[in-house]
């Protein structure tokens, strides 16, 4: 669309580059601190330094989604709700469809 904005009120995109330029002579030193994290005595912090090491060599694992879809008519379930609060089964009231009087 010519004039359109797709992002109007995101993130600027020289943010990111202005960290990276700020902080990229530093990248050594903040590896390094890293693998210092790596020989913590807490699991947790080996844990989530070695994930952030790994992440930053090989990249995020990819992840997998398995979705079923089913579509539903909103107006049909309503109407079926409304049938059932007032008494109404299967176009009868109470059941009585078909059902002998006595």
């Amino acid at each position: 669309m010519p004039g359109s904005v797709l992002n109007p009120g995101g993130r600027p995109r020289n943010a990111i580059e202005q960290l990276r330029e700020k902080y990229m002579h530093r990248l050594p030193e903040l590896f390094e601190g890293l693998i210092e994290l790596t020989k913590s005595d807490s699991e947790n912090i080996r844990l989530q330094a070695l994930r952030e090491i790994f992440d930053r060599l090989l990249g995020k694992p990819a992840v997998f989604v398995d979705a079923t879809h089913t579509k539903l008519d909103i107006g049909q379930l309503y109407l079926a709700a409304l049938k059932r609060a007032n008494g109404v089964i299967d176009g009868g009231l109470n059941g009585s469809v078909g059902a002998a009087s006595e």
